[in-house]
């Protein structure tokens, strides 16, 4: 392992323990003592959330550079077969998340949470809205 991999990988344990450790404080911030209004939770937990996501590019960064050696790895990647199985793995997950979402959807307009059921139907919407564009989108380039 050289420099550059080490640095990704330390990089990448940093921000995921810190990111973590503030949408653990954005959450239970009333348990441990710690008084927030909605808006410094709601920029706590994005800080957070952003710097979980620094994490997993650098650990995506990592693990690109550590087995990016590997030239049966390469050939394997690329290879039409594993292409079009990841593919359909992709739209398996994505109609899975959409119906977990349709069931949350459903649970949270039961409780009455309405702000939140609007949420989630937002993000139901712009899932299956990007994931019609993508696929018009390469359907045009390939």
């Amino acid at each position: 392992m050289n420099k550059k991999q080490k640095l990704f990988f330390i990089l990448g344990i940093i921000s995921s323990l810190i990111g973590f450790a503030m949408v653990f404080i954005c959450s239970l911030n009333e348990k441990i003592g710690i008084q927030l209004v909605i808006t410094e939770k709601i920029i706590v937990g994005m800080i957070g959330i952003i710097f979980v996501i620094g994490a997993l590019a650098c650990l995506v960064l990592f693990m690109n550079n550590f087995f990016n050696n590997d030239e049966d790895l390469k050939i394997g990647e690329n290879d039409e077969r594993n292409i079009m199985i990841r593919g359909k793995a992709a739209q398996t997950s994505m109609m899975i998340t959409i119906f977990v979402m349709l069931i949350v959807e459903c649970v949270l307009i039961c409780t009455g949470d309405l702000r939140a059921s609007l949420l989630v139907a937002i993000a139901m919407f712009l899932c299956g809205f990007v994931q019609i564009l993508l696929i018009c989108y390469y359907q045009k380039k390939y």
